[in-house]
């Protein structure tokens, strides 16, 4: 990859990071950052619970590891925020519930009917299914800061 491309870690679990997973991804994320690329994290924006009465983001508890320049690509398919699969030039990353959003994934296929109620469900296919417009291929959707979140030079 091109000096300056955005690397994205993707961080499947949701909810506060364990012990390893902080030193693995802090570990991981500083070293690009040594080796001239720009740190990325695809994690969860949907609240889990953190303890009595609390709840936390994976996006939250990132923060306490103080990378610099992290850039979040925030899944959030929960409906509302989310308005499910259809393109809508209007979203904006930070609407995903983590305000310094890079990118926003808010459908995904599968529908995650947990996630993407009732609300949602009318704009899947019959199959739960997210296709690209006038297509066969089922995808999930997202929104960027810009037309090509991994581009060198931010």
């Amino acid at each position: 990859f091109p000096a300056g491309s955005v690397i994205f870690l993707d961080i499947e679990e949701g909810g506060r990071l364990t012990l390893q997973q902080s030193a693995y991804t802090r570990a991981f994320l500083i070293r690009l950052v040594s080796l001239h690329y720009s740190p990325g994290a695809y994690l969860s924006g949907i609240a889990v619970p953190d303890g009595p009465g609390r709840t936390i983001t994976t996006a939250e508890s990132i923060r306490d590891l103080h990378i610099p320049r992290l850039l979040l690509w925030i899944a959030n398919d929960v409906c509302p925020p989310a308005p499910g699969c259809r393109v809508d030039s209007s979203l904006k990353p930070g609407q995903s519930g983590t305000a310094a959003a890079f990118m926003w994934q808010y459908a995904q296929t599968p529908r995650r009917p947990q996630f993407a109620g009732a609300t949602c469900a009318q704009t899947y296919a019959a199959d739960n299914r997210c296709y690209a417009p006038n297509t066969q291929v089922f995808i999930d959707m997202n929104v960027s800061r810009t037309p090509d979140p991994s581009a060198p030079s931010r």
